[in-house]
């Protein structure tokens, strides 16, 4: 059997671990009350919480089934565990950024030295250490951030994965990449709108730790551009995290309090169905991914050329959504101004002259 081939029966055997593992696990997170809350944030039916298990469990099986190490499956335990329980009680961010600390730590403790990418950019160890910490622990927390819309998050890993996969083919994680793609996949079918299945708190962050940690330590052809290539690949996640926190900042709130205005909620408030939504988030994927790999086989005469190219078109996207939210607010508030002056007799001069405009 070649390698391609295994790497293929590996992909489809995840895949069908996954769908045979959510089907009764549906049935029974509906029995034991394991399903969503409902709020101001997330739809008014509640949905089992069963893709992180799911696809745990499927890439697990998968991988000890191919004979490949274990160990990144043991790291990821503290954070599948405080996102079970985020997922039944809504816990604090303080017990989950603990367990997210320990995954974290003890992966990075027991890694060898030389196996991040940064010490193959000529960053020393312990720098290494503490800017992947930093990285890692930032993209766990964004990769919840997406998981706000039916599909985003899974398919957005499955296209990651991918990325990764192509930027260091022979990386010793070569295999656990496609078990998690096709355990992405899998579970895809039930997560897909309408969504008869959550990857949940357990799903998303488990998800953004196993990915993470694959990326910052798979062998690459350029090694001083790898880290950059791979800050394209997890840039749609990193870069509504970013905005949410300047976002929450400017407003005075709470940095870790949850809201309605990451990226999938602006499409969708500007028009967008969550399909149409959906399909811009996994070209925007493609597209991230796709970029990470034509600046690790950059020329470095043609470097910083390729990289300004390469950041115009999803900086335009993104320009271009955030513009017309705040364009739509805005009609929105002249438009209830206009109503109430009409039939409510409110006199001119109660009413602001420029409404504050939210977004």
């Amino acid at each position: 059997m070649t390698a391609f081939t295994s790497l293929f029966s590996t992909l489809f055997i995840s895949c069908g671990f996954t769908v045979l593992f959510t089907i009764p696990m549906i049935i029974l997170c509906k029995k034991l009350n394991l399903v969503s809350f409902t709020d101001f944030r997330r739809k008014n039916e509640p949905v089992p919480l069963v893709g992180g298990l799911c696809i745990f469990f499927g890439a697990l099986l998968t991988s000890f089934i191919q004979g490949i190490n274990l160990d990144m499956f043991l790291f990821a335990l503290p954070i599948l565990l405080i996102g079970l329980l985020d997922d039944r009680l809504e816990l604090g961010a303080k017990p989950k950024f603990t367990a997210q600390l320990s995954a974290v730590g003890l992966w990075l403790y027991f890694l060898p030295p030389g196996k991040l990418i940064l010490e193959t950019a000529g960053v020393s160890h312990e720098w290494a250490m503490v800017l992947t910490g930093f990285w890692l622990i930032g993209l766990i927390n964004s990769m919840n951030m997406i998981d706000g819309m039916d599909g985003a998050a899974t398919g957005f890993s499955a296209i990651a994965a991918t990325a990764v996969f192509t930027l260091a083919p022979q990386s010793p994680h070569a295999t656990m990449l496609w078990s998690l793609i096709g355990a992405c996949l899998g579970f895809l079918w039930f997560n897909l709108p309408k969504a008869k299945g959550y990857l949940g708190d357990t799903g998303s962050l488990t998800l953004g730790f196993l990915l993470g940690s694959i990326a910052a330590t798979s062998p690459m052809p350029l090694p001083h551009d790898a880290w950059l290539a791979t800050l394209f690949v997890f840039a749609f996640p990193l870069m509504d995290a970013v905005l949410s926190m300047l976002r929450r900042w400017t407003r005075r709130s709470n940095l870790l309090k949850g809201d309605r205005d990451h990226i999938h909620h602006k499409l969708q408030k500007i028009g967008f169905t969550v399909p149409q939504s959906l399909l811009i988030i996994y070209f925007t994927a493609i597209y991230c991914g796709m970029a990470a790999v034509l600046i690790d086989s950059s020329k470095p005469e043609h470097f910083y050329l390729q990289l300004l190219v390469l950041l115009t078109a999803p900086l335009t996207l993104l320009g271009a959504v955030m513009f017309l939210e705040q364009r739509l607010a805005k009609q929105m508030s002249f438009l209830t101004k206009s109503l109430l002056m009409t039939h409510l007799e409110i006199a001119e001069a109660t009413l602001p002259a420029e409404p504050y405009v939210y977004g």
